[in-house]
This record gives C-alpha cells, sequence and structure tokens, in this order.
C-alpha cells in the first residue's frame, strides 16, 4: 500500500488468491498494511475511487483485514521470510506466534512485530552513512558485557555469573544499533544474522522493505555474506524508475532463485500527476542469481 495508485486493485487481488487457493498462497504484513502509516496516501486513493464515505470505509475494512495477516513465513524450514527485518532476542520462532496478538491494530505496542516490519540490515549504503561504525559496536560490546557480568576479553567467568545463552545473548544485543534514518526499529549487524540463523538453524532470510541504489538498478540486493535476499516488486517506488525482482525457492532442489526484471523504456502513458506514477515496462533483460540451501 502507499506506493502506487493501484494499492486497492492489488490488496483485492491477493486477497482473492488467498481465498481461492488458501494452503497454497500466503500474504505476510508489511509495514505500510497499517492504517497511521497508509492513512495519507492510501486513504486518499480509495475516496478518490469511491467517494469520501464509501471510499473512507473501504479503507477501514482493506485495514481490518491487514490486522490479520502473518508477519513471517518458514519456508522448507530453512528460509525466513519477512518484509522488514529480524528482531532482538527472538528465543524461538514459536514466539512470533505466542507473543504477536491476532488482530494487531498498531505495531508500536508490540516489540516483535515492529521490528519484524521495520528493522534493516547493514549495508555499504548505511555504512557510507555512518550508521553503524565501529565506536557504535564497541561502546554497545562493552555495556553488554557489564549487564551479564563477561570481562573485556569477551571470555565467560567461571564463577557461575554468566552462561552460554546469556553470552548468545548479548551477542545479538550489541550487533543491532537504532536506525536513524527510519527513526523506528533497528539495523541488524552481520553477526546478529549470524546469530539468528544459527540459533534458528535457517539458510536465508528473504524480505523487502530497504530500497537502495543497487535495488533500484537490479531489483534486489543481498547482505551479510548473501544469506539476507532483499527483493523490490514495486516497479515505481515512490515515483522513481526501477528495477523489480521475485524469489523463487525450489523446494526439490533445495535451492533459491532470484529473478530480477530490470528496467526498460519508460511507456509514455502515465497516470495521475504529482505522486506515485504507475510504468508499464518494456524489459530490456532477464538477471539471475542461484543460492543453494
Amino acid at each position: 500500500m502507499d506506493r502506487g495508485i493501484h494499492g486497492f486493485e492489488i490488496a483485492t487481488y491477493l486477497i482473492l488468491l488467498k481465498l481461492v487457493h488458501p494452503t497454497h498462497f500466503t500474504v505476510l504484513r508489511g509495514n505500510h498494511e497499517v492504517a497511521w502509516m497508509n492513512r495519507s496516501f492510501f486513504l486518499e486513493e480509495c475516496r478518490l475511487k469511491f467517494g469520501r464515505q464509501v471510499g473512507q470505509h473501504v479503507w477501514r475494512l482493506l485495514n481490518a483485514a491487514f490486522c490479520q495477516l502473518p508477519y513471517a513465513a518458514l519456508i522448507n524450514g530453512a528460509v525466513f521470510v519477512v518484509h522488514g527485518g529480524i528482531p532482538k532476542n527472538l528465543r524461538s520462532l514459536a514466539d512470533l506466534d505466542q507473543e504477536i496478538p491476532k488482530g494487531l491494530i498498531d505495531e508500536h505496542y508490540n516489540r516483535l512485530a515492529l521490528q519484524l516490519l521495520w528493522n534493516d540490515f547493514r549495508t555499504a549504503d548505511y555504512d557510507r552513512r555512518r550508521l553503524f561504525v565501529a565506536g557504535d559496536v564497541e561502546q554497545m560490546e562493552a555495556t553488554a558485557k557489564e549487564v551479564i557480568g563477561l570481562p573485556n576479553n569477551g571470555t565467560l567467568k567461571t564463577n557461575g555469573q554468566g552462561t552460554e545463552e546469556e553470552e548468545d545473548e548479548a551477542s545479538i544485543e550489541r550487533y543491532f544499533v537504532p536506525n536513524s534514518v527510519r527513526n523506528i526499529g533497528f539495523i541488524a549487524g552481520h553477526k546478529a544474522v549470524r546469530h539468528f540463523l544459527r540459533r534458528h538453524d535457517l539458510s536465508y532470510i528473504v524480505r523487502a522493505h530497504q530500497y537502495d541504489g543497487t535495488v533500484k538498478a537490479t531489483g534486489y540486493n543481498t547482505h551479510s555474506a548473501k544469506k539476507v535476499l532483499t527483493v523490490f516488486s514495486n516497479s515505481a517506488y515512490v515515483g522513481q524508475l526501477n528495477s523489480t525482482a521475485c524469489v523463487c525457492v525450489n523446494s526439490a532442489t533445495h535451492s533459491i532463485d532470484i529473478i530480477g526484471l530490470r528496467s526498460g523504456r519508460r511507456n509514455p502513458r502515465r497516470e495521475v500527476g504529482g505522486r506515485n506514477h504507475s510504468e508499464i515496462f518494456e524489459c530490456d533483460e532477464l538477471a539471475e542469481m542461484k543460492f543453494g540451501f
């Protein structure tokens, strides 16, 4: 929602697919499938298409449906799929079902929901902006060690004040930093990714949410030793011309294909002036990247 002029059509199409193929189709909630976030552009779209009163009713009904969407999915027991990022200190994947209430309206009232929708991952772009610098990590490490009773060399004390589980918790905690770009959520570092995958016995994380120059050019990006795959399916993100991509996970061959549809010539037809133009592209080339798990 909020990133094009066909939000209503896309939402209803996806809902219909879920109704027709309930066991073969899953839709995850993203940070724009929340009423406080989409009340400007998506509400405006519904009012333009259905009138002020009916449009507001349609907007409310669709947001009620969004509140029922799951926040994450697991493919073949190896691929964690989410819109935003991984949460800090998640002890078990089962906690996602147990700690996030059904029908949650505002993610600010639940720490796991908020981070699943809003968290990002460390990228070269964020490094250039000095959002994830050595000093921050060193300070976070020192704080974490002090809290759980670890000496400065990172080893456990022998007096029983620390445990391997506690050290692992601190390691995950120290490799997140507040996201000063969005002013909400956290940025997960490379070691946080490794801890998350190892703890939950996973191979990859597939998500969207994080738009940068690489995503604009190719439709996808990889982070953290290619363990995190970011894909974008919106071909005109906030009115910009960008490429799109999709991910195909083949359970039979234990492989992942990222298929990027690179943007070609812009169709001269444009709809709606001002914001969030809808574009139609002619494909220049298909790019494909393969992973195994």
